[in-house]
């Protein structure tokens, strides 16, 4: 029977947090064993205690709810279950030492963070995603006996191997989008399997001397012409070498992505799902990446220096000092950053993407999309002044936006979208039905279809201006509208800031022939339908 002092309702709530003896655990089962210990639901105001502890001998727990496991030695078995009303839905395992069994599927919407430790383990998850470690490369000694570990449906984090050991763990990571981080060469007992969904893999051998091969079709990746792993069903890899070695990667029909830090020459074949391949830096001279099929995608950095990638020839140019040309063919997007940035793209659709502080692109034919990308998986670049750049979409539908300094946007042929963002811009939409928006500065708008321009001053001087044409005409200064103008043809839009627009509206620059909407906070840009 089990006592408890009510000295304060701290200490009671700290006391429902243990675990039960075995003479409250009747009933309770745990894959067909009568449980030793059943946990108490936890209370997420009250998560410093040291909840279940177990013994040094075979301890058969239920969790119930608990927030926290330990069983310290022995031959454990341990299942995740809810209990109470907690809405906290996730628990913390230590297994210890031992072969020792933790089941997650029995309470499959809950997460479960599950440490195995030394010993030979079995891990199953749930359906709501786990995080295991099979064993740690600083235990000692290191845990180097075959686990077994299954994840389902749900998002699955796993940590296997000890690096330089033979790894026999079998892994089989189940429906969810996955990450495994491998130490060690696969034994001839272990397994690697990815399951559906998007895996990653994470090999610790990226410090490794020698030249990398991961070939996907094959299931395998050597280092120095020896395999050092085997799977199936893997989607996602992250490589690299160091000493100037190199990197092969054959990719398969599958969609493909691979992260590489790159020191020396790269040859990948992509295969002909949607790919992607992003590097730290700029391939070694000689290096040929292929996307293959599909729509694929490259993104390269260099921390200095141009980097000059035209999509339609094949070509990827690098010079931080000496200039060279590697080959990226195949891929119909492209994400570079770099202080000085150029891309052209092809006669089709292109996904165009840039940090720079001096950036040329240009879309050429289709519908593109021309954007700065403030998110550098590698570096960042650092301009010692405002960014400038010139955008230019080509023929087709194109959406183009700028940086905040001193930006040139041409829309080209066809409906085009251009956003100047902050800094003194121009805006050019060329033929078509187009939009343009500008931001803080002065911006110069010019739309070559309508025949009309807009001026926006810089903030605080209150001043939009519209100049009357043929075919879409804005106010004039004077608030008069073109007689050639027909009512609900014209649809504007006009770059400033709120106070802007609102005090030409007050001033009578613009009647209420116009409506102004406000869109977004004060700097944000604004639109005006003229009636």
């Amino acid at each position: 029977m089990r006592t408890t002092t009510l000295a304060t309702a701290g200490l009671l709530g700290l006391a429902l947090l243990g675990p039960l003896t075995a003479a409250n655990a009747e009933g309770e089962t745990c894959r067909g064993e009568a449980a030793t210990i059943v946990g108490t639901p936890a209370n997420p105001a009250l998560l410093g205690s040291d909840g279940v502890v177990g013994t040094e001998g075979r301890d058969v727990v239920v969790t119930n709810g608990a927030w926290k496991v330990s069983t310290l030695g022995g031959d454990d078995v341990i299942c995740v279950t809810a209990g109470g009303t907690s809405t906290l839905k996730q628990v913390v395992i230590d297994a210890g030492a031992g072969d020792d069994v933790v089941d997650g599927s029995t309470a499959p919407d809950w997460l479960v963070q599950a440490e195995l430790g030394e010993g030979a383990d079995r891990f199953e998850g749930g359906a709501a995603g786990s995080s295991v470690h099979g064993a740690y490369a600083d235990a000692a000694p290191a845990d180097t006996e075959r686990d077994v570990i299954i994840g389902r449906d749900g998002p699955d984090g796993v940590h296997s191997g000890v690096v330089g050991q033979p790894n026999s763990d079998v892994i089989v990571l189940g429906a969810g989008d996955d990450s495994l981080v491998y130490g060690g060469v696969t034994a001839s007992d272990g397994s690697i399997d990815g399951g559906t969904g998007v895996d990653e893999f994470f090999p610790s051998t990226l410090s490794a001397p020698g030249d990398t091969v991961i070939d996907n079709a094959a299931g395998r990746m050597l280092i120095d012409q020896q395999v050092v792993a085997t799977w199936t069903g893997l989607e996602t890899f992250w490589t690299g070498t160091i000493g100037g070695y190199a990197i092969d990667f054959v990719g398969t029909a599958a969609d493909e992505t691979v992260y590489a830090k790159v020191s020396g020459r790269v040859r990948a074949t992509l295969g002909a799902g949607d790919d992607s391949f992003l590097a730290d830096q700029a391939p070694r001279a000689g290096s040929v990446i292929d996307g293959g099929d599909g729509r694929d995608h490259v993104y390269v950095t260099s921390e200095s220096g141009l980097l000059d990638l035209d999509l339609r020839r094949g070509k990827l140019v690098a010079d931080a000092g000496s200039p060279y040309t590697t080959a990226a063919t195949g891929f119909e997007d492209g994400s570079l950053f770099a202080r000085r940035v150029v891309v052209g793209g092809t006669d089709s659709r292109n996904e165009l993407r840039f940090s720079a502080c001096d950036a040329r692109l240009r879309g050429r034919g289709g519908a593109d999309t021309i954007v700065r990308s403030y998110d550098s998986l590698f570096e960042s670049v650092f301009c010692p002044r405002f960014p400038k750049a010139h955008l230019s979409g080509g023929s087709g539908k194109d959406d183009l936006e700028g940086t905040f300094g001193r930006d040139v946007l041409l829309g080209g042929r066809g409906p085009d979208d251009l956003r100047g963002e902050n800094g003194n811009d121009v805006l050019r939409g060329g033929g078509g039905s187009d939009r343009l928006l500008g931001a803080r500065g002065v911006t110069a708008c010019t739309d070559r279809r309508a025949r009309t321009s807009c001026t926006a001053a810089s903030p605080g001087t209150g001043r939009t201006a519209g100049r009357a044409a043929r075919t879409c005409a804005g106010p004039s200064a004077s608030g008069a509208a073109s007689a050639d103008h027909p009512r609900g043809r014209c649809r504007r839009w006009w770059s400033g800031s709120s106070a802007e627009i609102w005090t030409s509206v007050a001033r009578g620059s613009i009647r209420s022939l116009g409506r102004a909407t406000r869109r977004g906070v004060d700097d944000a840009v604004r639109e005006l339908i003229v009636r």
